[in-house]
């Protein structure tokens, strides 16, 4: 659409009577749908899109709107956006800088030719590479989210070069195997509940980056972007489920049978495609718990619902 529609879009979501805004996932969902919907080329992000975008998910502030927070389920909206539309944002920023520099590197620009003239900047966003060090000058990408591609800037001041456009490598297939993934695990936890003193449904969850190792509760807290001394707790994915699906299967009750092999067939699909599985439970009372596991590119994927604990 426009930047001007986004910008109305992130607005809305920050209205509030009472000096303190919490932006939803239905809110950050309305906010990525404003800036993808349209017929061809509107299906891609702009740069000025991106970076209103990219102000939100820094949660200093926007346009004299008041404070500001981000759910967890938002910004996993958020973070997702950022990996499928190429935007050096959230924890998307340091990997696209890294698949960057692997492309630059391979590139060899000391045999590459730099382009007579420097490009327009002004629909490009700046992804820093490195500085400028004793064995390597400075380098800096300028993405176009539209192209998926991107040029270098390579040097300071009137000695800079510049080389491209170099297309952003994997991105697309990486989000893709995200996307499909993540819908997968939507269908497949549709009409199961968690049984607490509310029962509460599930949904898939992303947190891109997240997975390159084994993660701790710090480091799942710190993914999340938790307040400091929330309580995150971890336990093993077997001993969850064995503890959680104890529904007798002869009882005479079709839903709990439902939910049983509704619970197990997950668990499979869960071991499918992921490693290291964990259990995160954050916060008190309202607690959230996320079943997730790395992917083969680093990420953390799984499932997420709320248990009522008084």
């Amino acid at each position: 659409m426009s930047s001007t529609t986004v910008k109305n879009a992130i607005l809305t979501a920050l209205q509030t009577p009472k000096g303190h805004a919490e932006v939803s996932k239905a809110e950050a969902q309305a906010i990525t749908k404003a800036a993808t919907a349209g017929m061809g080329s509107a299906t891609k992000v702009t740069a000025d899109e991106a970076r209103l975008i990219g102000q939100l998910m820094s949660q200093d502030s926007f346009e004299g709107a008041p404070k500001y927070s981000l759910t967890a389920p938002a910004k996993q909206v958020l973070e997702q956006f950022a990996v499928q539309q190429h935007l050096p944002y959230g924890s998307n920023a340091g990997a696209l800088a890294g698949q960057l520099s692997a492309v630059v590197d391979a590139a060899n620009l000391s045999w590459a030719t730099p382009l007579t003239k420097a490009p327009s900047t002004s629909s490009l966003l700046p992804v820093p590479l490195n500085d400028a060090s004793f064995n390597l000058p400075a380098r800096e990408a300028y993405v176009n989210p539209s192209s998926g591609q991107f040029y270098v800037k390579q040097g300071t001041g009137k000695s800079a070069q510049w080389f491209g456009p170099m297309a952003i490598p994997g991105s697309d297939a990486h989000a893709a195997q995200n996307s499909a993934l993540l819908s997968t695990l939507s269908s497949a936890v549709k009409g199961m509940d968690l049984m607490s003193e509310g029962d509460f449904g599930w949904d898939s969850v992303l947190l891109s980056g997240a997975g390159t190792t084994k993660p701790t509760a710090d480091d799942f807290a710190k993914a999340l972007g938790l307040p400091a001394g929330t309580p995150v707790e971890v336990d093993d994915v077997d001993d969850w489920f064995a503890n959680h699906t104890g529904f007798d299967p002869s009882a005479d009750d079709d839903f709990d049978k439902t939910q049983l092999a509704q619970y197990a067939s997950v668990k499979s699909l869960l071991q499918q495609n992921l490693t290291d599985i964990q259990v995160f439970r954050t916060g008190t009372i309202d607690v959230g718990t996320y079943i997730v596991g790395r992917t083969a590119n680093g990420d953390l994927v799984g499932i997420h619902s709320t248990a009522v604990e008084t």
